[in-house]
């Protein structure tokens, strides 16, 4: 099992000293030297089992999955050992959507990923025999296949499996035990404001409203909505995950809190806005026949949000270093 790195803990006041007294930089390259400094060790673990063929990189949403993952292919090959990728994505089981009982799609739950199909191609890699990749389309919720797809292990390479369930039991029960190394993304951090506290699962929830409004168009009330689903999978599976898992990075940033808080703030406040002149859309994330799963609850707790965010300062985005997960997210 896994053990957790220890939980980071600052105070809005202390980003506030931080922030007015210029030392802001400072803790952010320090926050972002003690991520790099555990990919290093994991790196350096790597090099030095070479009977590990296949990395399987687990964690709960916005934890950092994928540019972890790619920091990590990327100093593997420069350090000797050249990795191909697999993302756990392509291998969504085809046709319709299933929705739970409020509506909301479920994107989460084991059973939409076809973990067989995932393990047999894992089964030819380790055989030493070439498998077909597919790269799943999401408009049309179909595998596609292409000729350049076709996957083959040359000695001493790694494969890096990265998805939420790529920690999955099945997975590992068709591999050679001593081929697998398993890793938990997940930060591990608070923020306790005058307000209340911002504990990890928040923190991911502003990672997501943040990157979900820049990427996928999608409301911060609508991604508010949609967190049951997201929460209720991970519940079942992380805890089971962490156990299997050899090594646990703690991804969390505490600087990103005068990034993300003031950011998202302002998100929630023009939706709660538009919902009291009546302006709000639909949300995409329910069923069609749905406005949303929850409005009210979805209401109720944006507020709770802006209140709970209201006296974190903000921060100079400009001390994002070029490769760190905050780009993910911001």
């Amino acid at each position: 099992m896994a053990k957790i790195k220890e939980e980071i803990t600052i105070t809005g006041d202390q980003l506030a000293e931080l922030i007015n007294t210029h030392q802001y930089p400072d803790y952010a390259a320090a926050c972002e030297g003690f991520y790099a400094e555990q990919m290093d060790e994991l790196i350096a673990e790597l090099l030095y089992r070479r009977e590990v063929r296949f990395v399987l990189i687990s964690g709960p949403t916005n934890s950092g999955k994928t540019t972890s993952t790619s920091r990590l292919m990327m100093k593997l090959s420069m350090s000797g050992r050249e990795c191909k990728m697999i993302s756990l994505d392509d291998y969504y089981v085809e046709g319709a959507v299933r929705y739970d009982k409020h509506g909301r799609p479920d994107y989460e739950s084991v059973d939409t990923i076809s973990l067989n199909m995932l393990s047999e191609d894992l089964r030819l890699l380790q055989e030493g025999k070439p498998a077909w990749i597919p790269h799943f389309d999401f408009k049309e919720r179909k595998r596609i296949f292409h000729r350049e797809q076709k996957l083959e292990l040359e000695p001493g390479e790694i494969v890096l499996v990265e998805g939420l369930h790529a920690l999955s039991p099945t997975i590992r029960e068709q591999l050679n035990p001593e081929s697998c190394y398993g890793v938990m993304l997940m930060p591990n951090s608070k923020l306790i404001t005058r307000s209340g506290m911002i504990a990890a699962n928040t923190t991911r929830k502003l990672r997501r409203i943040s990157r979900d409004h820049d990427h996928r168009d999608t409301r911060a009330l609508e991604t508010i909505d949609f967190w049951p689903m997201v929460d209720s999978a991970e519940k079942v599976f992380i805890p089971q995950y962490m156990e299997i898992a050899d090594v646990h990075i703690n991804t969390a940033l505490p600087y990103e809190y005068a990034l993300t808080g003031p950011r998202v703030r302002s998100l929630i406040q023009q939706d709660l806005e538009d919902y009291e002149h009546g302006k709000l859309r639909k949300s995409p994330n329910v069923r069609e026949e749905l406005f949303y799963a929850n409005i009210g609850q979805a209401v109720e707790e944006a507020k709770m949000l802006e209140i709970l965010l209201g006296s974190i300062p903000e921060g100079d985005p400009r001390v994002i270093p070029n490769n760190s997960v905050l780009h993910e997210f911001l």
